[in-house]
């Protein structure tokens, strides 16, 4: 394993770790969470991870101005990893938002061969689903209340105790069964950028993504081929999103776990994996459903 650190155009350093030594060459943000959870992928080709802007062992921004574009700025910091490593073609895996800077990044600079969506939200930000696409129960209503009281009473409590109660709700909500939540095991504690991190993603990353409008039109640009994965029982990115993207994008076909939320993989490795290994090799997985480009996903 090499790792080192990339530098942005304006200057950000962002930390990457690279394994693997196959043809291609796949490009994963968020390297803090996802590292540990996708270095099995490097038996079939080169894995670049990185920690994106502001997070992980990148270095810590507080400059406004150079956070104040969210998710574009995500998008073009892509680009600047792609750069540094002279990659002329690439394979992209974003999971949640980063599902959609990694579609960003393609429709702005090409150089995307295939794109993997892990639960990405929906490409327009207003839209709103029926509770058939948009998975609440229990646990989300829990959340809810725990999550309002955590911001009513947040003077009385340290940084450090917010972010452990935070964190400790956060991988409740993204499993289905609360026995998965000891595999994600995210030793991100002790990393500065993590302890701001809800402040940053609330006031730089959430508006820029509400924000975001990809019709049909706008993503018939995108020639490259994308699976789109999806818990069906997904709590915080609505499955309707996951349907809207494989119904909009040209090329593009949706691979639902049924039950699963957010982090499908940790649910349904096998099935995960393996369509990710099959699509990433050049073949659509046999799971893998093609949408009506006309679909009315609603």
């Amino acid at each position: 394993m090499r790792e080192g650190y990339v530098t942005t155009d304006d200057g950000a350093e962002l930390y990457f770790r690279q394994l693997g030594s196959g043809p291609a060459t796949l490009l994963v943000p968020d390297a803090a969470f996802l590292f540990d959870h996708f270095t099995a992928l490097a038996r079939s080709c080169s894995i670049i991870f990185y920690d994106v802007r502001n997070r992980g062992r990148s270095q810590a921004i507080l400059e406004r101005e150079r956070l104040i574009r969210g998710i574009h700025q995500d998008a073009d910091d892509l680009e600047a990893v792609r750069r540094h490593f002279g990659l002329q073609s690439v394979q992209l895996l974003g999971h949640s938002y980063w599902g959609s800077v990694v579609v960003l990044h393609a429709l702005r600079y090409g150089h995307a061969e295939r794109i993997v969506q892990i639960g990405p939200p929906p490409p327009d930000g207003t839209r709103r689903y029926s509770a058939a696409l948009w998975w609440c129960d229990q646990i989300s209503r829990d959340f809810a209340a725990s999550f309002a009281n955590l911001q009513a009473q947040r003077h009385l409590r340290s940084t450090a105790q917010l972010r452990a109660e935070l964190m400790s709700w956060l991988r409740r909500l993204l499993v289905l069964d609360s026995a998965d939540v000891p595999k994600l095991q995210w030793n991100v504690e002790a990393l500065t950028n993590e302890a701001t991190a809800f402040l940053y993603l609330n006031q730089y990353i959430v508006p820029t993504l509400q924000a975001l409008r990809l019709d049909r039109p706008a993503l018939s640009k995108l020639a490259a081929p994308v699976l789109v994965i999806h818990g069906r029982k997904d709590r915080q990115a609505p499955y309707g999103g996951a349907r809207d993207w494989a119904a909009r994008l040209p090329n593009a076909r949706l691979l639902t776990v049924e039950e699963a939320a957010h982090v499908p993989w940790i649910e349904a490795p096998e099935q995960v994996f393996g369509a990710m290994e099959t699509f990433l090799q050049g073949t659509w997985p046999a799971s893998a459903e093609a949408l009506d480009a006309n679909l009315d996903v609603g």
